[in-house]
């Protein structure tokens, strides 16, 4: 019976065998990264150009840039400044007289800074100390202070939060109160709230592109 052992060197290729795999793996992996990474800095870039050349294109079929525009939703009505000038889009109506010369009220829903607010303006000669009153159906109802008057009329401010906004996209007709020396009794300016909500969302819209990280395509 033979004891001879086995003193056979192994080979270079046995040898490095198993390191070679486990380089052959992370090569794979470091690969299947690299190429992942790739496709995703195409696709978030294709995105980029579409957003890009998709307002490229608004504002080449939109006409001049330099002029206003103006869209009406029923009794309300969508103005928006030159895409030239850092002035945002605003929602309004004017409530007119009967006899159809001058305002009684002017609303307008605008943003100020991250907020949005209802601008009323109303004639001169109202009683400041009284503010003026502003009511939605039968829900809701506040008064507000003037807080400046020129020679267009006295204004007054009302936060369009979370109420009030609930308020003006549910219901049909709100109010406005004035005091005047002629009267006791505050003085009510009817105003619709037809195409309020289709017409607020359009100008939430209107100003989210307009503040976009692609408004430069607008100047």
């Amino acid at each position: 019976m033979s004891n001879t052992e086995d003193n056979s060197v192994p080979t270079e290729e046995a040898q490095t065998s198993p390191a070679r795999n486990v380089f052959s793996r992370d090569m794979m992996t470091s690969g299947t990264t690299a190429t992942i990474a790739i496709q995703v800095a195409i696709v978030v870039g294709l995105l980029f150009m579409g957003g890009v050349l998709a307002l490229l294109g608004e504002r080449l079929l939109g006409g001049n840039v330099e002029e206003s525009r103006m869209s009406q939703y029923q009794a309300w009505s969508l103005i928006c400044p030159p895409r030239t000038q850092p002035i945002s889009c605003k929602l309004t109506q004017s409530v007119n007289r009967e006899s159809g010369t001058g305002s009684l009220a002017l609303l307008s829903a605008e943003s100020e800074g991250d907020r949005m607010q209802m601008r009323i303006v109303v004639p001169l000669g109202v009683l400041l100390q009284a503010g003026v009153g502003f009511s939605v159906g039968d829900v809701l109802t506040q008064v507000r202070p003037y807080e400046t008057c020129d020679p267009s009329g006295c204004m007054a401010l009302v936060m369009l939060d979370a109420t009030v906004l609930s308020a003006m996209t549910s219901k049909d007709m709100g109010e406005v109160g004035i005091s005047v020396p002629t009267s006791e009794q505050p003085f009510s300016v009817p105003y619709s709230l037809a195409g309020f909500k289709e017409g607020y969302a359009a100008l939430v819209k209107a100003n989210a592109q307009r503040n976009s990280v692609f408004s430069f395509l607008y100047r």
